[in-house]
């Protein structure tokens, strides 16, 4: 049969509404956001999940509070400064990853803003300086072993088509937030 691939993806879409609700519930209503501007699946499908539940909470669109960012600490830091130098701020901000979520903090700490009292920053991935950041990130986390076993299981299941395996459905994620006193073996 030729040409079937399967694929195991993390489940963007879930990873950005737990972390659009999360805000909210804390009482957020002016959600800014650091996305990333390359055109890959992942990217697409978190921005517009982003736009998608603005929308349907019927929170304030401004276009200001939406930054491109190329991923990395200094993208994120420039897209944090662009967000910045609306005349009204967003009261938290989505980063696209913890790394640009740390340039968004940065920018944020240089233009006097306090973070999380004047403004929230959260990222997505939860790399192991997450919960090291002063302060510490309120990201999000897949289990990336049962990523590495789901895709084990799918090129094990190709070379048999006989077990009948679908491709799989994106992983859940969870939220993690971390209140300071968190401690991760990188941290020392």
């Amino acid at each position: 049969d030729g040409g079937h691939l399967s694929s195991v993806t993390l489940d963007n879409a879930m990873g950005i509404q737990l972390l659009v609700e999360h805000l909210i519930a804390l009482g957020h209503q002016k959600l800014g956001f650091c996305h990333d501007t390359r055109n890959h699946q992942g990217a697409v499908i978190r921005f517009k999940t982003f736009l998608d539940l603005v929308r349907n909470h019927q929170l304030p669109l401004r276009e200001e509070w939406y930054a491109p960012t190329d991923n990395t600490t200094a993208g994120g830091y420039q897209s944090a400064k662009r967000i910045l130098g609306a005349n009204e701020w967003p009261t938290a901000i989505i980063a696209f990853n913890d790394r640009s979520a740390f340039g968004c903090i940065q920018a944020c700490v240089d233009h006097g803003i306090a973070v999380p009292e004047d403004i929230s920053v959260t990222g997505f991935d939860n790399i192991r300086m997450a919960a090291c950041y002063n302060p510490p990130l309120t990201t999000v986390s897949a289990n990336y072993q049962e990523l590495a076993d789901i895709a084990a299981s799918i090129a094990s299941g190709q070379a048999h088509r006989a077990f009948g395996l679908a491709p799989a459905e994106g992983l859940l994620l969870e939220r993690i937030e971390y209140d300071g006193l968190a401690w991760d073996p990188a941290c020392g």
